[in-house]
């Protein structure tokens, strides 16, 4: 593990979490839905055991148009991410700076989780 693990620092104020993508992804989103006050960037990959947290936990939901690009530390664009990204806020400022943050995508609201027969036993 890194120095400054962020998951055993304490978490101050808003936060924004990409976390590192990997195995611990759930983790990350654990650490938020506990500390409540943030912006999370993960991948959309909405059927994975991370994102049952995030639809359980999370405040409101934005998809953008378009797969995320991220800028290595000298300022070149590096390529962009091998699946499309989500954002998700917890706490309603969050929300309202997600809202309000001037992306193309789709935004919505607590999630609403419906029980009944899998898709994939049908």
């Amino acid at each position: 593990l890194p120095e400054n693990n962020g998951l055993i620092l304490p978490w101050n104020g808003r936060v924004f979490c990409n976390p590192p993508y990997g195995p611990y992804v759930k983790t990350w989103v654990e650490r938020m839905a506990v500390h409540r006050n943030g912006i999370l960037l993960i991948f959309n990959r909405s059927e994975t055991a991370a994102w049952k947290t995030v639809w359980a936990t999370g405040d409101a939901f934005f998809f953008p148009e378009g797969r995320t690009c991220f800028y290595l530390p000298d300022g070149t664009r590096a390529k962009s991410g091998t699946a499309p990204s989500a954002l998700i806020a917890y706490g309603e400022s969050n929300v309202i700076s997600l809202r309000n943050a001037g992306l193309i995508g789709a935004f919505f609201y607590r999630a609403e989780i419906c029980n009944g027969v899998k898709i994939s036993t049908l």
